[in-house]
């Protein structure tokens, strides 16, 4: 079960069955945060730049966590090398119109961080959904801290054209209605995408350090580099650690993945049940909200796992609504650190190995997760995020106990090799084989991964954590400041700026509900 090793086979069948051809593209696109900083290093205290537009409405640009915590948003792109010109173009304007003074921090682990005080909430005005956004993060605040607030990672977002849906459905002579056979699929592929991200932990993971002041008056088991940087030295990303967003409330929860129905109604129990440890911060106190609620979650985003199955939504719509509806559309994977040693934050060959990884959970047998195996996986997890470069370490299955990363690892690269000819052939290239083998030279020599060249680097120039990541995002906003933007392009990013403004005013203007009465009938929607 847990190293591919019926892909070969399942690939046979479906190559006997017609289906080379039948993938002429992969819809794509990235959610990728970025911190705005000052030149000394500390986080940008600016409220989000006025010619970026609103952050509340505009499509492309917003923010996340923080007000310094940029997110760019792509449109959905069918190649990685348009996606990939798109975000640094993205990139290119907003950096080219920050306030003077300000570059962008291209890392997953904060700049130098002072008092919880000097970390500035997003806001989002004074709509109804804008006051609901800015109290959900306040609400963060309260219950994890506002330094977790200022952690940047990559969603990527990716699904299958409709294309290869038609041609399975009618392959598997499924009885269900097309729609719930994607939705079945999706979370097959969710559930073995749990099964082996331990595997891409280790090949993308690029935090395995950060700097000390992330660390301030908080308990943890890291290492130190030296006085200014904390590390473990077999990390390969920090990021998804403890240290990240945790909530022990939501260790009690069972969310499933073994159904949408199981899925949507774990969510939304979590969301209706009250919690002790939360109720002691309170919902409104002297007249101000500190949270929208005292559940274990106030909304569903704030589950914080490493795969989610999606659905856009509707203006206010809960999300958990939208999957039981309409189904999924698309999967989103939250688990990818920001690559420093690439501007957009992720190489080409992280894209590739995406693409292969993900068709394979597609293809492979997906049984329902049970407890057991659950344990195992979270196990795995931590493992790979915390000691993934560990010579010695073991990776727990459920047929053979525990056996060697590298052992599993290579294995999985081995059945792997299939789906890799199986997209080259379908796409008339030749770089997935490569990606594999590049991703074989890295499980030889771990300094090769991007947490291995991380460290290497800092070794090799004798640096902390500051220094080694200012320098790289220093030569990124070099590319940043100096790329010239496709013209058209250009008009558009100034365009939707100047739209999302108004757009905004509008929804200000023409607002008529009280606050508590849009929040009543936010929760009441089924």
């Amino acid at each position: 079960m847990y190293n591919f090793e019926k892909l070969p086979a399942a690939l046979k069948t479906l190559r006997a069955a017609g289906l080379k051809g039948q993938l002429p593209y992969i819809n794509r696109g990235m959610e990728k945060e970025g911190l705005r900083q000052t030149y000394d290093g500390q986080l940008a205290q600016t409220p989000h730049p006025e010619k970026l537009g609103s952050a509340l409405t505009n499509k492309y640009i917003t923010t996340d966590y923080s007000e310094a915590l940029i997110e760019f948003i792509t449109p959905i792109f069918k190649e990685s090398k348009d996606l990939q010109e798109f975000l640094l173009s993205l990139h290119s304007f907003a950096r080219q119109n920050l306030p003077k003074g300000e570059s962008f921090w291209c890392h997953s682990m904060p700049c130098i961080l002072t008092a919880e005080e000097d970390i500035p909430i997003a806001e989002y005005g004074s709509s109804n959904i804008g006051k609901m956004k800015y109290i959900y993060r306040q609400g963060l605040a309260w219950r994890y801290t506002k330094r977790m607030q200022t952690i940047a990672g990559i969603h990527y977002n990716f699904s299958y054209p409709e294309e290869l849906w038609k041609f399975l459905h009618l392959h598997e002579n499924s009885k269900l209605s097309l729609q719930d056979f994607k939705s079945v699929k999706y979370f097959d592929l969710i559930r073995n995408f749990q099964r082996y991200v331990w595997l891409l932990f280790y090949f993308t993971g690029s935090s395995p350090t950060l700097c000390k002041s992330f660390l301030s008056g908080q308990k943890h088991n890291l290492e130190s580099f030296d006085d200014c940087t904390a590390y473990l030295p077999h990390a390969t990303s920090l990021r998804m650690s403890d240290l990240g967003y945790t909530n022990n409330e939501q260790q009690s929860l069972n969310v499933s993945f073994n159904s949408i129905e199981e899925y949507v109604d774990s969510l939304s129990k979590a969301i209706d049940t009250p919690s002790e440890e939360f109720a002691k911060i309170g919902v409104k106190v002297d007249g101000q909200y500190r949270q929208l609620n005292d559940s274990i979650l106030q909304i569903e985003n704030e589950f914080y796992s490493i795969v989610r199955p999606k659905r856009t939504t509707h203006s206010a719509e809960k999300p958990t609504l939208a999957l039981k509806k309409r189904g999924v559309e698309y999967v989103e994977i939250r688990m990818l650190d920001i690559n420093p040693f690439e501007a957009t934050g992720i190489s080409d060959e992280q894209f590739n190995l995406l693409d292969i990884i993900m068709l394979a959970c597609l293809i492979n047998p997906s049984p329902p997760i049970c407890d057991n195996e659950w344990q195992a996986i979270q196990k795995n997890q931590q493992k790979a995020i915390l000691e993934g470069r560990k010579p010695d370490l073991k990776i727990s299955t459920l047929e053979n106990g525990e056996v060697p990363f590298s052992q599993l690892a290579s294995n999985c690269l081995e059945n792997l090799h299939s789906v890799a000819q199986f997209l080259d052939e379908n796409f008339e290239v030749e770089d997935y084989k490569k990606t594999l083998l590049n991703a074989k030279k890295s499980l030889e020599d771990s300094s090769l991964t991007p947490s291995g060249k991380v460290l290497k680097e800092m070794a090799k120039g004798t640096c902390s954590y500051y220094p080694f990541a200012r320098n790289i995002s220093a030569k990124h906003n070099d590319t940043f400041l100096n790329k010239e933007i496709n013209s058209e392009l250009l008009r558009h990013f100034i365009s939707e700026a100047s739209r999302s403004l108004q757009a905004q005013k509008d929804l200000e203007d023409t607002e008529t509900k009280s606050f508590e009465q849009f929040l009543e009938e936010y929760f009441q929607q089924s």
